[in-house]
């Protein structure tokens, strides 16, 4: 741990100051209120921090003042925002998905038992914020870290993506390939990172009927003759449930093709 937080005390002093006058058991009351007041600063004072690095329109805080009001590393803070903006790019946070999180920042950081309450505090406030995290505002906190860092980091939030499953959402991996980029990361080691991770497409590359290894070009072809013979204007004339069939059928050709495109790096024509 290269940080600690500052804990504010005054309100613990003067609580057990004014209950002098009550007697020692005054004096421990006025403590305990104090401490219940200090308590509630240092939360108000940590979640100001979590929405100025995750979020907001004020000035970026540096990363000195980061870690001294948080009481954590700054790669433990940017990871606990980039893996909650990932998870919840699906729409929800799963207690796996915490759990996870709080598994890699434990096997990076041995001592980060000590520091419990602060990444639990930063997660929690994280979650409420949730999708108006701004990935490119928190990457920036790690602006003067090293490039080794910064594949580090990639890489868990990788093992955070998976740990529900081996299926990741294309959302999901719009997130990553934004990331990875915002961290520097070359644009065909990101690909080359994602493609394994992409059994989603297992799915897409059935609905078009295509094998793993076709290529882009192959995949247009596949899909112009597809898209041809389902396209909604020549279901004219069927009855209402095949007009639906047929429509249905095109929009999965179609959510299909555009998955697979993006795999490949190229564009949905």
């Amino acid at each position: 741990m290269r940080a600690a937080a500052q804990r504010p005390v005054w309100g613990r002093v003067l609580g057990a100051a004014i209950g002098v006058t009550a007697g020692p058991f005054g004096v421990a009351l006025g403590f305990l209120m104090g401490f219940l007041i200090d308590h509630m600063r240092m939360r108000r004072t940590a979640g100001s921090m979590v929405a100025r690095c995750f979020g907001g329109s004020e000035p970026l805080p540096n990363q000195q003042a980061a870690e001294a009001a948080l009481g954590l590393p700054i790669e433990v803070v940017v990871f606990i925002g980039l893996g909650i903006r990932i998870v919840v790019a699906d729409g929800f946070v799963k207690d796996l998905h915490l759990g996870t999180l709080q598994r890699e920042i434990r096997g990076r950081y041995p001592l980060i038992a000590r520091s419990a309450r602060q990444v639990e505090s930063v997660m929690q406030e994280a979650v409420v914020i949730g999708t108006r995290i701004d990935p490119v505002r928190v990457v920036g906190l790690l602006a003067e870290q090293s490039a080794v860092l910064k594949a580090e980091v990639f890489a868990a939030l990788l093992r955070v993506s998976l740990s529900d499953g081996p299926e990741l959402s294309p959302v999901r991996i719009q997130q990553l390939e934004a990331i990875g980029t915002g961290l520097g990361l070359n644009a065909d080691d990101i690909r080359t990172m994602l493609r394994p991770l992409r059994s989603l497409n297992a799915e897409a590359r059935a609905v078009l009927g295509v094998d793993a290894d076709i290529d882009l070009a192959g995949l247009r072809k596949v899909y112009r003759r597809l898209a041809a013979e389902f396209h909604p204007d020549l279901a004219q004339g069927l009855t209402e449930d095949q007009q639906r069939m047929t429509n249905e059928a095109f929009l999965r050709i179609q959510e299909a093709y555009s998955t697979l495109s993006r795999e490949l790096g190229g564009e949905p024509q």
